[in-house]
């Protein structure tokens, strides 16, 4: 880990793809791209996170993104992650 907290490593992402260790060719690699992209985006770094990680806090996003020509739009689709709220203890 860096000092950023963000984890460092020497293969590229690139060759994870051209390699086929990610991507959607058998359920095993379907996996590990799951892990591997919620660990990058979602910082889910312990078992335990990505156990309690459900599609319910996960929410599609459209944005709209201007193209070269004028009048034209474009629609970007995003996954936002929406961790669950903490729990409040309640005293007394």
């Amino acid at each position: 880990m860096n000092e950023l907290g963000y984890f460092v490593t020497r293969i590229e992402e690139e060759h994870l793809w051209e390699s086929k260790q990610l991507g959607a060719h058998s359920p095993h690699v379907l996996l590990n791209t799951l892990v591997y992209f919620n660990t990058k985006y979602f910082q889910l770094k312990g078992v335990d996170a990505h156990l309690k990680l459900s599609f319910s806090h996960i929410m599609k996003h459209w944005k709209k993104t201007a193209v070269s020509k004028p009048g034209q739009n474009q629609r970007t689709v995003l996954l936002r992650y929406y961790p669950p709220p903490a729990k409040v203890r309640k005293q007394g």
